[in-house]
């Protein structure tokens, strides 16, 4: 059985609206700083954190109610042939997606259409 050794993230941008997607390296999660992304306006978007690879600990900055979220995350949980959706807590709004990096482009690419749909009806 090959492993991926990499959990991707697609979230948004509350400054810019860019779409970012950005695969995270398990042996970067491991550090004690974890992995941060940023977008490329300079924008802190996500970081993730895992002492033991088994539990994840996601600090999201929420692009819909401008606070920061935190998500914790098993292992078992976290779904490679499927897509693990974060919504903000007050709104429902998703605003993370995490999982196999195939899944995660097209979840975002999906996303990124419906977004430029209704953007196109107003």
């Amino acid at each position: 059985m090959v492993f991926d050794a990499y959990l991707s993230v697609s979230l948004r941008c509350k400054k810019c609206g860019k779409q970012n997607i950005k695969d995270l390296s398990y042996f970067e999660l491991k550090k004690a700083e974890g992995s941060s992304v940023d977008c490329e306006c300079g924008e802190h978007l996500i970081k993730v954190k895992s002492a033991d690879l088994r539990t994840f600990h996601i600090i999201i900055s929420c692009l819909v109610c401008n606070k920061e979220h935190k998500y914790v995350l098993k292992f078992r949980s976290i779904p490679f042939q499927k897509i693990k959706i974060l919504s903000c807590p007050a709104t429902m709004y998703n605003i993370s997606f995490v999982g196999g990096k195939s899944l995660v482009r097209k979840m975002a690419a999906r996303e990124q259409k419906d977004m430029e749909e209704l953007l196109s009806s107003i």
